[in-house]
């Protein structure tokens, strides 16, 4: 891949309330280390195009007014090859990821709980709004909802209520 010096790569759901749970969680680790791309994930990191070379993104970093030629460069180049072997070469390449079918899946099932809940909305209102989202309400309403639930758990409220009928008859 190449890509022109004033490019900017990078993975901005979390900023935003989306998942990249289909392709970049699965190619991102592959491409640059599981370490960094969760950096990238989970902190919204991007990368100039110069960064993007250094840790394996992008293969070339070119200015802006030279990426059309070069593209073109390597068209020809490759255009000077065996098609055929081109073409089973990629057929190759692509077996291994096309393997990545299951996860993909699994991913859109992922996908799906998160796309369109209150924090996606949040989350692409204020980009839309060219605000930070404010994710914080979210949390706070997720550990009001695990403190009731563990205080359940402590008192035996979450049982059902026959259970909780024949315990009180034993006390």
């Amino acid at each position: 891949m190449i890509a022109s010096d004033n490019a900017v790569l990078g993975q901005t759901g979390a900023k935003v309330g989306a998942c990249p749970t289909v392709g970049a969680t699965q190619y991102l680790p592959r491409l640059i280390g599981e370490r960094l791309a969760r950096e990238m994930i989970f902190c919204a990191r991007r990368f100039t195009a110069k960064e993007a070379v250094e840790v394996g993104l992008i293969n070339k970093c070119v200015p802006q007014k030279d990426l059309l030629k070069e593209t073109l460069e390597w068209c020809e180049t490759m255009k000077g090859h065996s098609a055929l072997t081109l073409r089973m070469t990629k057929k190759s390449l692509n077996f291994e990821s096309d393997n990545l079918y299951a996860s993909w899946q699994h991913g859109m099932e992922l996908l799906a709980h998160v796309w369109g809940s209150d924090e996606a909305r949040e989350g692409m209102n204020a980009f839309l709004a060219g605000r930070p989202a404010n994710f914080q309400k979210f949390r706070h309403r997720a550990k009001r909802e695990l403190d009731s639930y563990l205080y359940g758990l402590a008192k035996n409220l979450n049982e059902p209520p026959a259970m909780r009928s024949k315990a009180a008859k034993q006390n």
